[in-house]
């Protein structure tokens, strides 16, 4: 099987900026929720655990403060980086078939039966979806072949002869 590589980045822009952006604002969210509950635990143990020496838990909880906040940060800005590879490689997996398939669709709709199935790069999802098509694509080619064959074996004159040449005449068998 050959390698395709990826032309474009982005196969569906509007889906996969929204799905990065949602999966962005999730951890975000999350880095959040634990740079708050660490804030509020770490403050109710300063507070409660050492009433003598209050003073100098307070310094080090303001020298623990900017690493926190710094390492919230940057686990945000890596996990970010690392959620927007997965969403894209997600995204490409789910997108592409989809482009693919109503690619094939619209060919079919415009009048074009071709005799090669659709096929989808491995492990893409969709398949289910892929084999229903090929199933209508070979349904439809058996049906209007079978009326060509009905419509060629009529009598020359006969007008239903003709209006079927019309009908058929629109339609390429690839």
């Amino acid at each position: 099987m050959k390698k395709r590589s990826l032309k474009h980045f982005f196969i569906m822009p509007s889906y996969q900026i929204r799905l990065t952006a949602f999966m962005c604002l999730v951890i975000f969210i999350g880095f959040i929720l634990h740079g708050c509950l660490l804030y509020y635990i770490a403050g109710k143990n300063i507070q409660n655990g050492f009433f003598a020496g209050a003073n100098e838990m307070r310094q080090v909880w303001d020298i623990l403060k900017p690493a926190v906040i710094v390492t919230n940060g940057v686990s945000f800005i890596v996990m970010s980086v690392f959620m927007f590879l997965v969403a894209i490689f997600i995204s490409h997996k789910l997108a592409g078939p989809i482009l693919k398939i109503s690619g094939h669709l619209k060919k079919i709709a415009s009048g074009k039966l071709p005799s090669a199935t659709l096929k989808l790069r491995e492990h893409d999802e969709g398949q289910l979806l892929c084999d229903t098509v090929n199933e209508l694509q070979t349904g439809y080619r058996a049906t209007f072949l079978s009326i060509k064959q009905v419509a060629d074996s009529m009598k020359a004159q006969d007008p239903a002869k003709s209006k079927l040449n019309e009908i058929l005449s629109e339609i390429e068998f690839e």
